[in-house]
């Protein structure tokens, strides 16, 4: 036998096998960068339009009586908040009631990801209770919790009896949310493994100018 033929084959094995190492980790890199970019996608397009809600609630809403149709914040859950505003900013337009609800309980059909859950956006006549608007949100979010706080940065209690109203909805002075969104698809950084799903994280304490008035 040839033993330099055969040292070479080996040693041909060697590279080829390392070649194919490589092509698999810079596979599962551009696919962890491409998942990654996605999730970001869905985090930014979200929060944009949280931003301008959170940060413009009460425009244009009258405050001289606590009623409900008087009063910017009319409802404050761990997963669930609702409030007026003009959103048109119209003068001639009546400021709208506008809800944003994570339904944690309620998992998502075909979901890869069984931690996937919507978050779902309406928007209400003040008047008449009617639904004008309603977005379903289901890009993989998987978090949607919010806390509240007073002037001094002190927790303000997050339970809400039944039949609406709550007795320190006016201390509310700061809004804190955190998002998080998921992959649908777990990334495997080797052949063997569980994998893990790519999160994208979002969090922002939000001092509201009608709610310091």
């Amino acid at each position: 036998m040839n033993l330099g033929l055969i040292t070479s084959y080996i040693i041909a094995g060697f590279i080829f096998i390392g070649i194919s190492m490589v092509n698999i980790s810079l596979q599962s890199s551009s696919s962890e960068l491409a998942i990654t970019q996605i999730t970001r996608s869905h985090v930014s397009n979200i929060t944009e339009i949280l931003n301008d809600d959170i940060s413009n609630m009460g425009y244009d809403v009258d405050q001289t009586t606590m009623e409900t149709k008087g009063a910017i914040l009319d409802c404050k859950l761990p997963h669930r908040i609702s409030f007026y505003s003009n959103i048109y900013g119209n003068p001639d337009s009546t400021a709208r009631k506008i809800e944003w609800r994570f339904l944690k309980d309620e998992v998502l059909p075909d979901a890869k990801n069984e931690q996937h859950r919507a978050l779902v956006r309406t928007v209400y006549d003040s008047d008449s209770g009617a639904v004008l608007d309603k977005t379903e949100i289901k890009v993989g979010i998987t978090k949607f919790q919010i806390r509240y706080f007073d002037t001094v940065g002190k927790p303000v209690d997050e339970s809400l009896p039944s039949g609406g109203g709550c007795s320190d909805i006016t201390d509310v002075k700061q809004i804190h949310i955190e998002l998080e969104v998921q992959s649908p698809e777990k990334v495997y950084n080797r052949a063997v493994g569980e994998g893990r799903y790519i999160r994208s994280v979002w969090d922002k304490r939000f001092t509201p100018i009608n709610l310091n008035l």
